[in-house]
């Protein structure tokens, strides 16, 4: 219960490529997604259409964000347990797919989450890469399910 509690109340322990970002940041940010801003180096404006794949996890934590939470809180609860939860429930699920054992599929479960890769997108402050690596076992059986099912299957896979 310690370390729980500690993960919750200290400050951000990743590296420097997963930014602070502060409460009004998060709040300007709740707003419909753009391909222009007016910001930029130049004060003209730039082209940021690059980046809205980040828009739904941006507005989610916005939204938080304006109900009060702060980011130590958001970076915690909305990006570290989804790796966790996301990561080993998806690779709990792949397990019993090629019909694993019980044991096995903890093994599995654990070495997903513990691995080196996860552990340098983590502690590289990677974390939305960690996030997406989270959801590559629940999309390949998705995506298997939809090759070998039905209809409904295969839009399910394609969407």
């Amino acid at each position: 219960m310690a370390v729980f509690w500690r993960l919750v109340q200290g400050g951000p322990r990743v590296s420097s490529d997963f930014p602070f970002i502060s409460q009004s940041q998060y709040v300007s940010s709740f707003d419909f997604p753009r391909v222009w801003t007016e910001g930029g180096a130049e004060g003209m404006g730039e082209y940021v259409a690059f980046f809205l794949w980040s828009y739904p996890i941006n507005f989610i934590s916005a939204l938080f964000a304006t109900l009060g939470l702060e980011f130590i809180f958001l970076e915690r609860f909305l990006i570290l347990m989804p790796i966790f939860l996301l990561g080993g429930f998806g690779m709990w699920k792949l397990a019993e797919n090629l019909r694993f054992s019980d044991v096995a599929k903890f093994i599995a479960s654990a070495f997903y989450l513990v691995n080196t890769y996860t552990i340098l997108l983590i502690d590289g402050g990677q974390l939305l890469l960690g996030l997406a690596y989270a959801f590559f076992p629940i999309s390949y059986l998705v995506f298997d399910r939809g090759v070998q099912g039905g209809l409904r299957e295969k839009i399910i896979g394609g969407v």
